[in-house]
């Protein structure tokens, strides 16, 4: 089955977390993002209304990932320990 096409915004997300994490949030300005996805800025903009929102909805997004995460591989019943290790392996 093909890989489903991401839109410009999920794009524009996985640019903003690329330059994140290479860099700093105070440095990292709607121009770095969308040189780096080959955007424009009112492409940026049609998306989000600030830096700001777009770094919200990153953060969140990666939060919501951990839980699924968490949910999937994590189990009430088992020791503290097993669960744990599931975090470093």
């Amino acid at each position: 089955m093909p890989e489903k096409k991401k839109t410009a915004r999920e794009k524009l997300l996985a640019c903003a977390k690329e330059q994140l994490l290479a860099g700093s949030y105070e440095t990292l300005g709607v121009r770095d993002i969308v040189k780096a996805c080959g955007f424009s800025i009112g492409a940026f903009y049609r998306e989000f209304r600030s830096k700001e929102e777009l770094i919200i909805t990153v953060l969140n997004e990666d939060w919501a990932d951990m839980l699924r995460h968490t949910d999937e591989h994590f189990s009430p019943e088992a020791p503290a320990r097993q669960n744990l290790r599931l975090l470093f392996d």
